[in-house]
């Protein structure tokens, strides 16, 4: 076992500069022989949450979650700035039944250093969506009780909480921001608006007014961030192994291209990862589900060249930050 320090320097991420200091209580090991993914110029947020969770530079790594007891079906996120990341943690003392574990929201800021866990939003699965400025969060709640499994908004410095639609917890709901924060592109397996569960299909919702319209049959939906694609993963059929599409397609519906063609033995519900530049994607394709192994292709999204950037690598790629 060997630990990378960490150092206290001045890091410039998305134009903005703040300072990043030691982790301290929250500072784990990283075991050498488990490779980190990294690329120049680039903060990757990788990792396993809510069992592990990692941001990677060229020089540096910063453990945020090293918890090897719990599972790993969580989709995090983090802001363009770098400075929050938004995740989920394992709610203390809760029992293990029948592969569910409770998980309660939890967002990290790396100028604290600290986890804020949002106590009202328990969830089961799916993706934990921060928008790019940082102020808002998605995520879908599993069902209790006294509050029914749905979409929620969370506004971070206010805490003002938004009713979205109605979504099963076992939708796994993949969710992406429009870059101004209006908009959210979401797939899922329960109609938000009906209630009938379905074949994956993306819808976009319409923040302020509730509106929800189609926008194709697919799953892993993210939209990039200068909003002019959403990349998302369509089933092309297949015998022996299931063969899916990797595809670009406008917000409003238009201009559909496929831009990678892959095959894998689960379904792919992990979004892809843009680049800030949006000229590329990374992209988590299962390897071997027994060994949870993945290898992650970089695509350019202009000549469709893709590259196996990490292979057979135990953690998967869910944010890329720009560091100058």
């Amino acid at each position: 076992m060997t630990q990378r320090p960490f150092v206290h320097r001045d890091l410039i991420i998305a134009g903005a500069v703040f300072v990043v200091l030691s982790l301290g209580a929250q500072s784990g090991t990283v075991d050498s022989t488990d490779k980190l993914p990294e690329l120049p110029g680039a903060m990757l947020l990788v990792g396993g949450p809510p069992r592990s969770l990692f941001l990677t530079t060229e020089k540096n790594t910063w453990t945020l979650q090293d918890n090897k007891e719990s599972l790993s079906w969580i989709g995090a996120s983090i802001s363009a700035d770098g400075r929050t990341v938004a995740s989920a943690r394992l709610i203390p003392g809760t029992p293990f039944i029948r592969g569910k574990m409770s998980v309660v929201v939890s967002t990290y800021s790396m100028i604290d250093h600290k986890w804020t866990d949002r106590n009202n939003l328990e969830i089961l699965t799916g993706t934990i969506a921060i928008s790019r400025d940082g102020e808002n969060l998605a995520c879908v709640v599993r069902e209790r009780p006294d509050m029914p499994a749905g979409l929620r908004i969370l506004r971070l410095k206010t805490g003002e909480m938004r009713v979205g639609p109605k979504l099963k917890e076992h939708s796994a709901a993949s969710l992406s921001w429009s870059p101004d924060s209006r908009r959210i592109v979401l797939s899922n397996s329960w109609h938000p608006v009906t209630g009938a569960e379905t074949d994956f299909s993306i819808y976009i919702l319409d923040v302020a007014t509730g509106a929800i319209s189609k926008l194709a049959d697919g799953l892993a939906a993210s939209w990039a961030p200068s909003g002019k694609w959403i990349a998302f993963v369509e089933s092309a059929g297949g015998t022996r192994y299931n063969k899916y599409h990797l595809k670009l397609i406008r917000p409003d519906g238009t201009d559909s291209r496929v831009i990678m063609k892959f095959e894998s033995d689960v379904i792919p519900r992990l979004k892809p990862v843009w680049s800030p530049d949006s000229q590329s994607l990374l992209f988590n394709v299962s390897r071997d589900p027994d060994e949870d192994t993945w290898d992650i292709y970089q695509v350019d999204t202009e000549t469709l060249k893709n590259t196996k950037r990490f292979k057979n690598t135990r953690v998967k790629v869910y944010g890329w930050v720009a560091v100058d």
